[in-house]
């Protein structure tokens, strides 16, 4: 019996000391226990402590979980690191090479071992984890620990690749991995009760600490053939943190991040071609399915890329490697790096389109809401079999005048002269030259100004004085109004609103006083405040930014306000400060320029609806008038044979007659060259919203029967 037993053993410790590491792993990981859920199921800050108390052995028996493995391997590769890598690492790339991406792993470790094992069948790893070209490289996006409970073993297996792969084998630094933050999740937990069990050292926190800490923020592809062009590779896209004037923007030709929680696409495979970022193409993905990512992202998928880099980053190709979590065999699918088409569907022709909107001033919330709906509508239309591919070059101007003028200068400088919905009054103002001169040609942009004496403009909406008259008109007429207090910003976007407001309220005999305020120099509004306290007017109008309006509001208490009508533009229909309102217990009576996203029933509401909620994004009327804006465009482009040159697609529009466009009825109007000629009140936050149609001959205001509204 002792023979025997001898003999077994002497087996099992021959098979295990000289097995090869891949095998070594796979026995260690199918050991973990991969069911398990979290005290009060707080996906974002979950608890496994009972769990951890309850049941030690199953959680930390594996040689991953043990500081005996792990400790020698943080003060390893944290050395390595010291000596390779910087905050933006640069990898420089002569030829062709193989880089495998994974994306959010949330201390998945069997998702982790899944790509491990993958990318040994595919021969890109040999049987003891080394890379076999010396050209490729395995990169993790960041958030590969914290939300489960085994983040120690799915890091221990990451360092155990950065060890046999100096250099080659990376990890950037995640929200999860920044700054300490792992401290407040699972990570520091499991290290707390490894110590309590296993081990009493003390210098655990400070060994992680170290190593992440040497990890880079981002890494940069570069090729030494075309110097003007790297890649970007992160977590997210936190501009904070890296220091983009090392290259400038306008070297990065794509970014490839891992997902944030915003961008998420509902039942989506795991890898997003996002909106672009200054006119740079945008990948995100995503690769585990911890109960944490199936909470919030709706999906059960594995999935990783790798990246097929090119010298020419143009000819690159991005590899999509993914699984349903019961299946057992991987799927493949093939994109085009830069434009993000599948390879099966790429077309022939490139088209660029471009635009400069306040993605990080005063009005971002909104206008990102924009870019998310101009990149459905022009996803949708790149999907589309044998249609050419439509290029996006969307560039963030702050909400300054003078970055917009250089955007759009940037954007001629590029060869692009079809500008699709820029927003700003103030700026329009600035690059109306180039418009008048025929340098640009620009689709529906979201101003105040109406451009006559040129055909290269061309507006799809009610300028912003026909919402105040729709909306004062309203109030007149159901409400007792003596006096109106007008609070609006003193510049080409607030004051013709207040003038137009003036004109109005002098014909009907109604007093006003104005509240005007400056852009640049309002820090506070108490004066404001008290102004309209001491004038007992009975309507508030609002012909500010939301950021400004509700500061305003904010200095005057609820009792002061409960029985004034309040009333405002569309761009105030922002979900923060409806949210505001609310919060006070008020109403706002808003006018639009489009019907209702929410509940309108035409054909186009009903599509734009579907196309965001694909990429689960919020609804909104300043995304649905975009989404309206972008899809009139292409239908025009379509029109034209696929032309974008501005002679056919003008014609199309100026041809107009009571069009119907999906249900939108669109008519031209060479004084004012707009489309739309209805204006939309939202009596509330409850009740149907009324259509008015504004003659743009006459300026008669009239009210759209319901049946007619629909």
């Amino acid at each position: 019996m002792k023979k025997i037993f001898l003999c077994l053993f002497l087996s099992f410790y021959t098979m295990y000391v000289f097995a090869s590491d891949i095998d070594r792993f796979a026995a260690m990981v199918s050991s973990i226990h991969d069911s398990y859920s979290a005290h009060e199921k707080n996906w974002l800050y979950p608890d496994f402590s009972d769990l951890y108390q309850r049941s030690f052995a199953r959680y930390f028996s594996t040689e991953l979980a043990a500081p005996a493995f792990w400790e020698p391997l943080l003060e390893t590769v944290t050395k390595q690191n010291g000596l390779i890598v910087k905050p933006v690492h640069v990898i420089e790339i002569d030829d062709q090479a193989d880089i495998i991406l994974i994306g959010d792993l949330f201390g998945s470790v069997h998702a982790l071992w899944d790509y491990i094992r993958e990318g040994y069948f595919l021969g890109f790893i040999d049987k003891n984890l080394k890379i076999q070209n010396k050209k490729n490289y395995i990169i993790f996006l960041g958030n590969v620990v914290n939300k489960s409970p085994h983040s120690i073993e799915t890091l221990s297996l990451i360092l155990q690749l950065m060890k046999q792969n100096p250099g080659h084998v990376l990890l950037t630094q995640g929200d999860e991995e920044f700054n300490d933050n792992w401290k407040n999740n699972t990570l520091y937990d499991e290290i707390f009760y490894t110590r309590t069990y296993q081990s009493k050292s003390v210098h655990h926190e400070d060994l992680f600490s170290k190593f992440f800490a040497s990890c880079p923020i981002a890494i940069v592809l570069k090729s030494s053939q075309k110097k003007s062009q790297i890649v970007w590779i992160s977590s997210s896209l936190n501009k904070k943190r890296f220091n983009d004037s090392l290259f400038g923007l306008s070297s990065v030709c794509a970014y490839i991040t891992g997902l944030q929680l915003f961008m998420a696409k509902a039942d989506h495979t795991g890898l997003i071609f996002d909106f672009p970022i200054e006119g740079a193409t945008h990948w995100s993905i995503f690769s585990a399915a911890t109960p944490f990512i199936k909470e919030f992202m709706q999906t059960n998928v594995l999935s990783f890329g790798l990246l097929r880099y090119n010298k020419n980053p143009s000819q690159s190709i991005l590899y999509h490697i993914y699984r349903p979590e019961k299946d057992k065999a991987f799927s493949l699918k093939s994109y085009d790096f830069i434009k993000g088409i599948p390879l099966d569907l790429l077309p022939k022709k490139t088209v660029k389109i471009g635009s400069s909107m306040d993605l990080s001033g005063v009005l971002y919330k909104s206008f990102q809401h924009v870019q998310k709906s101009v990149h459905a509508a022009v996803q949708n239309f790149n999907n589309q079999k044998d249609a050419p591919y439509i290029r996006e070059y969307l560039f963030d101007d702050g909400y300054v005048p003078a970055r917009s003028l250089k955007n759009i200068e940037r954007l001629m400088s590029e060869g692009i002269d079809s500008i699709l919905f820029p927003s700003g009054s103030v700026a329009f103002e600035l690059y109306k030259k180039y418009i008048k001169s025929g340098d640009i040609t620009v689709y529906f942009p979201m101003v105040q100004d109406r451009v006559n004496a040129t055909r290269h403009v061309i507006f799809l909406r009610q300028n912003y004085n026909q919402e105040v008259r729709v909306s004062l008109e309203y109030i007149v007429n159901t409400s007792s109004v003596k006096k109106c207090a007008l609070f609006y910003q003193n510049d080409a976007y607030g004051l013709p609103m207040a003038q137009e407001a003036h004109r109005i309220l002098s014909q009907k005999n109604i007093e006003y006083i104005d509240l005007p305020y400056e852009l640049s120099s309002a820090t506070s509004f108490k004066d404001h405040a008290q102004k309209f306290k001491a004038s007992s007017a009975d309507v508030i109008a609002l012909y500010a930014t939301p950021e400004a309006a509700q500061r305003f509001l904010a200095e005057i208490s609820t009792a002061d306000l409960i029985s004034t009508k309040i009333c405002a533009p569309s761009p105030m229909f922002m979900a923060d400060f409806l949210k505001f309102i609310s919060s006070r217990g008020l109403h706002v009576i808003l006018s639009s320029t489009v019907p209702s996203p929410w509940d309108a029933v035409r054909p186009i509401a009903r599509q734009y609806r579907a196309a965001m909620k694909e990429y689960g994004y919020a609804f909104d009327t300043i995304s649905f008038e975009s989404y309206i804006a972008t899809r009139l465009f292409l239908r025009a482009f379509t029109h034209n044979g696929y032309n974008v040159h501005f002679d056919g697609i003008m014609k199309f529009f100026e041809e107009m007659q009571k069009y119907d466009f999906e249900g939108l009825k669109l008519s031209f109007d060479s004084q004012t060259r707009q489309l739309m000629h209805s204006v939309w009140i939202a009596p509330n936050q409850k009740d149907p919203w009324i259509e008015y149609f504004v003659d743009p001959v006459n300026g008669k205001i009239e009210q759209v029967l319901k049946q007619k509204a629909q």
